[in-house]
């Protein structure tokens, strides 16, 4: 995938291809809002989920700092040329760099949308952190609520359709 590896700004944030190594690097310092998330969905352990999300994933990328450390890690689980799994997760060092990830996430989303015509996921109900993120990238939420996950909790599916 073609993402630019420069995230602009001036504290040196910058993407890569994401590691196993980046896995266990970001996983003691995940915002708590992803962790919940994470655990409401599937029951497991928020590193755990990570990595899986990472291995079945056609493609993941990390955000880093301008010590190169993980502050954010995203990809695409791709179903069907149709339907795609957009997913990402942020440790709490990610607002050190938002600004200029902001600049460059609806690149990111355009990307994704390249290889899958409908992009959709969930997005727990609470987590409204997440949901404004997904409506800059141009997601639109169903406020809908749907029981989701092995415990019901109550979650918002997303989608993104691609323009014709």
């Amino acid at each position: 995938a073609g993402f630019s590896p420069s995230l602009g700004g001036s504290r040196g944030a910058r993407s890569r291809s994401a590691s196993v190594h980046d896995v266990s690097l970001m996983t003691p310092h995940l915002r708590e809002g992803d962790v919940e998330e994470i655990h409401a969905s599937t029951g497991k352990r928020a590193g755990y989920a990570l990595l899986q999300s990472y291995t079945i994933s056609t493609w993941a990328k990390v955000a880093v700092n301008d010590r190169d450390f993980p502050v954010a890690m995203f990809g695409l689980c791709v179903q069907s040329p149709a339907i795609g799994v957009p997913w990402m997760i942020v440790t709490n060092e990610f607002p050190q760099i938002v600004r200029p990830f902001r600049r460059q996430c609806r690149m990111v989303v355009e990307e994704m949308q390249d290889q899958c015509a409908m992009l959709a996921n969930m997005v727990l109900a609470t987590n409204t952190t997440a949901q404004r993120w997904l409506e800059w990238c141009g997601f639109t939420i169903h406020y809908r609520p749907t029981a989701f996950g092995p415990f019901n909790k109550l979650f918002y599916p997303f989608t993104r359709q691609r323009s014709v």
